[in-house]
């Protein structure tokens, strides 16, 4: 089951990576929120984890595009942030993700969460 994982930081991405593939599952990656609508248009995913405060395309825009287009509309969206970043709670959902985990990551409850919707 592929799933994308979309974040800045490349260390927290490669873990988030180990964990998922340690756990069965086929991940992929990508730097910003444009890589992240372009993978996911390219392989489209089972799951995508996104973060929110990115380069080039924020987390929002790319949730916004992802589940604009065709090809992804009906792939759920688990926006992984920064607790402060919940105060922008209605705008999370207002731009289609279906669920968050916040940082730093509870693996056992991104787990969940994945697991949920995939």
């Amino acid at each position: 089951m592929k799933i994308l994982v979309v974040d800045d930081d490349p260390n927290l991405r490669k873990l988030v990576m180990r964990f998922l593939q340690a756990k069965g599952f086929e991940a992929f990656e990508a730097a910003n929120g444009a890589e992240g609508v372009e993978q996911a248009e390219k392989i489209r995913p089972r799951l995508v984890i996104m973060d929110l405060n990115m380069p080039v395309m924020n987390g929002f825009e790319a949730t916004r595009r992802i589940k604009q287009a065709d090809a992804t509309k009906d792939t759920p969206v688990i926006v992984l942030t920064v607790e402060d970043a919940l105060a922008n709670y209605d705008e999370i959902y207002a731009v289609g993700a279906d669920a968050f985990v916040a940082k730093p990551v509870d693996f056992e409850r991104l787990l969940g969460r994945v697991l949920e919707y995939t």
